[in-house]
């Protein structure tokens, strides 16, 4: 196969994480397929020293069998180390080349002791962890009416849309579920709870900058269109409304660095939210209308220029709408409002989770998601960890884009210096291509 050269520099360097950024179907799976091949046959690794990663299982089995192929066909080549290559073979059925649950079962079985796991444990499957789940939620439920009735009544009275409960029962799963994709998720929402009770809700849990950063981000894109309606209307050569298309861009565009004023770099989160706030509710822009001699030359871009416009000011007003319409204060007051419940669902969840968690344990089972959260607390051991450091000596993740807090959680535990390589669709890397 024919590499490029930022596909060939891709293979071949060494000593540094990698973070390789490509659309589908533009051979960067084959790259890093090909760089563990020269990592083995030209470095002479050995294939167990390697932890390699997909998102499925069936892509797990194209790639051993991918790789196991290319090595037999090393051995037909004149010169070849036949007992190097040999040996690799023998080591293939161990290698550990397999999606991230497959790995943290691994890292679940080897060193189940040190959890309260009993020998024997089993996967459950979906069904059955689905019906303890209703089971578990239930008997929070009888728990609940039983010995805190007046605040549970009062709780389901503010928050159920049945008579039954039924739809909040399937909630509280839900959140527990979703809650889930999270590291140490209890303390996590105990955490978040109790800033829903400081001063400013909003900059205790980051809501303000995740708002800067999104009003960042959509006033960008508004600019983008604006800019390309000027673009449209400099090629027909109409001056005059170009420079007023230009105009309007750039009002947009200073936004984000800045009012004209002041640095918006230098600004806390709840000042630029006010400053784009006060824009947002009252930018004007010019109108588009053309001179006489210039009428029939507009006439002709008028409708593409006026959508591309018409999408940026939808851009702008959505973002208004939904998040510039009160003030951060009057925010902050609605969150603080939200804490008392919130505190109450959160203990909800928690006793759910000990009913299921005991309900797992008679039966000596875990459920899909126990396993990465097991692997997480394993992991958390320095020596577990040093010895997982130890036995890989390169570290490849397949469809990176795909991954979650909790397996960036595992392979942070366990990589090394410089010896990370990640293949996906996302928007930045060291090399593209």
């Amino acid at each position: 196969m024919q590499w490029t050269d930022a596909q060939k520099k891709t293979i071949e360097t060494r000593e540094r994480n990698i973070l390789v950024s490509a659309a589908a179907g533009s051979g960067k799976t084959a790259v890093l397929i090909e760089r563990i091949r020269s990592l083995v046959l030209e470095d002479k690794i050995d294939i167990d020293r390697f932890l390699i990663t997909t998102f499925t299982n069936a892509a797990s089995a194209e790639m051993k069998a991918r790789l196991e192929k290319s090595i037999r066909e090393q051995m037909e080549k004149p010169g070849a180390d036949r007992q190097f290559l040999k040996r690799q073979l023998s080591l293939m059925p161990r290698a550990s080349i397999s999606t991230f649950h497959t790995f943290a079962l691994e890292v679940m079985r080897r060193y189940f002791y040190v959890t309260d796991l009993e020998p024997g444990f089993r996967i459950g499957d979906d069904t059955a962890v689905s019906i303890m789940k209703n089971e578990s939620v239930d008997k929070l439920f009888d728990m609940r009416f039983s010995d805190d009735y007046d605040r549970f009544s009062a709780f389901l009275r503010n928050y159920s849309s049945d008579r039954s409960e039924n739809r909040i029962k399937q909630n509280i799963i839900a959140l527990y579920d979703e809650m889930r994709s999270i590291p140490h998720y209890m303390t996590w929402a105990k955490e978040s709870t109790e800033k829903l009770g400081s001063d400013s809700p909003s900059a205790a849990l980051k809501l303000d900058e995740f708002v800067v950063k999104e009003t960042a981000h959509q006033l960008k894109k508004a600019a983008e269109l604006y800019a390309k309606a000027a673009d449209v209307l400099e090629e027909a050569g109409i001056e005059g409304l170009f420079e007023k298309a230009q105009a309007d861009a750039q009002l947009i565009a200073d936004m984000i660095s800045g009012d004209g004023e002041r640095d918006m770099s230098v600004l806390s989160p709840a000042e630029r939210i006010s400053i784009f706030g006060r824009f947002l509710n009252s930018v004007k822009f010019n109108q588009m209308r053309a001179a006489k001699d210039q009428k029939d030359d507009y006439a002709v871009v008028k409708d593409h220029v006026a959508s591309l416009r018409k999408n940026g000011k939808k851009i702008l007003d959505d973002l208004r709408k939904k998040y510039y319409q009160r003030s951060l204060g009057e925010y902050d007051e609605e969150l603080k409002l939200l804490y008392d419940d919130t505190r109450y669902l959160t203990g909800l969840i928690e006793d759910f989770e000990h009913i299921f968690k005991q309900k797992k344990a008679d039966k000596n089972i875990v459920d899909f998601d126990d396993v990465m959260h097991y692997a997480i607390d394993i992991l958390s051991d320095d020596l577990v960890a040093a010895e997982y450091r130890d036995r890989f000596r390169y570290i490849f993740i397949d469809e990176f884009q795909d991954s979650n807090m909790l397996q960036e959680t595992i392979i942070g535990r366990i990589i090394g210096k410089d010896n990370l390589f990640m293949v996906g669709d996302v928007k930045q890397s060291i090399y593209r291509f």
